[in-house]
């Protein structure tokens, strides 16, 4: 190593760090969604299903990587629209 580091701006790492939490909890919220619309087991079976589904496009979309050097923003707001989108839903749902 000689010494020299590559420096990249610091919003590719919030979004770098961002993109997988947001998976995960994306995931986990739409898993509750899906079982409290269903109110069974069945319901956790078929989120597990739509968040494998999920995942597979999102690579897709993203040319084959979960996470990519370069996460574009467009993509992340994406995500982010859908947690809220699926937490709201989530809250409403409940009892």
């Amino acid at each position: 190593m000689t010494g020299k580091s590559v420096s990249r701006a610091k919003a590719a790492d919030l979004r770098t760090f961002l993109v997988p939490a947001l998976l995960t909890y994306s995931a986990g919220v739409l898993v509750l969604l899906v079982y409290l619309l269903l109110g069974n087991a069945l319901g956790i079976v078929l989120g597990l299903i739509a968040v494998a589904l999920g995942l597979v496009w999102w690579r897709h979309v993203l040319g084959g990587r979960m996470v990519p050097r370069q996460v574009p923003v467009k993509g992340l707001v994406v995500l982010t629209v859908a947690a809220a989108a699926f937490t709201v839903l989530s809250f409403l749902l409940a009892d």
